[in-house]
């Protein structure tokens, strides 16, 4: 696979391949991309429901969260060892596509087409599209683990995802600013009050809005 080559270049020691890997990924981000709506909150000091996702979107800011690996083929020791390394790393993954089979209530959709030439710098090299565990021939032994190897633990998903990988240095309190936000599909069976809040969001920032009943 052409993305999974491009990543052994990517982490190379001969620096004309590493940029030669960077020209070949340089237009991979330069598409619309999909986050499923959540409704996942926490209650304030006043005991009032604050929804994360909802916060995040009005700021404009996307959540990058922790990975975490599974695999029962490994010992405990190995699996706290590997989750360790991990720490490094955040993830935002994003659909190629709207799946209504998801439950998820709305949908918004980032134009990275819209980056600005500080985003553009900041992420595109971080891109990468998602793959079956099976396709990415992770080496879970090495102790520590190689960079490449925790990269691809971070990639591990459907084919219908893309990720974006940061580390800390690049986030605030875990988000990332992408003021990019193009659309916002509206599953039918949505609340009043969710309804008028993500309308709300859609005027004060010039985003189209779409009520959806048909898998995309």
């Amino acid at each position: 696979m052409i993305d999974i080559e491009n990543l052994k270049l990517l982490f190379s020691d001969n620096r004309k391949e590493i940029y030669q890997a960077l020209y070949e990924k340089k237009d991979w981000i330069n598409r619309k991309l999909i986050l499923n709506g959540c409704l996942d909150y926490y209650l304030d000091e006043q005991g009032k429901k604050r929804f994360f996702f909802l916060e995040n979107l009005f700021d404009n800011v996307v959540a990058f969260n922790p990975v975490h690996y599974e695999n029962n083929r490994l010992q405990d020791w190995n699996i706290i060892r590997i989750n360790e390394d991990l720490q490094a790393f955040k993830r935002a993954k994003f659909k190629t596509k709207i799946d209504l089979t998801s439950g998820a209530p709305f949908f918004v959709e980032y134009d990275f087409n819209k980056l600005d030439e500080l985003g553009y710098k900041t992420l595109f090299a971080n891109f990468y599209f998602n793959h079956p565990e099976a396709d990415l021939c992770i080496d879970l032994e090495s102790d520590p683990m190689e960079a490449i190897d925790l990269i691809k633990i971070c990639l591990i998903g459907r084919e219908d995802e893309c990720s974006i990988i940061l580390t800390d240095d690049n986030l605030l309190n875990g988000v990332y600013y992408l003021p990019i936000v193009s659309k916002i599909y509206i599953a039918k069976a949505i609340e009043d009050e969710l309804f008028k809040t993500l309308e709300e969001y859609c005027k004060r920032n010039n985003v189209e809005m779409e009520v959806i009943s048909e898998k995309r």
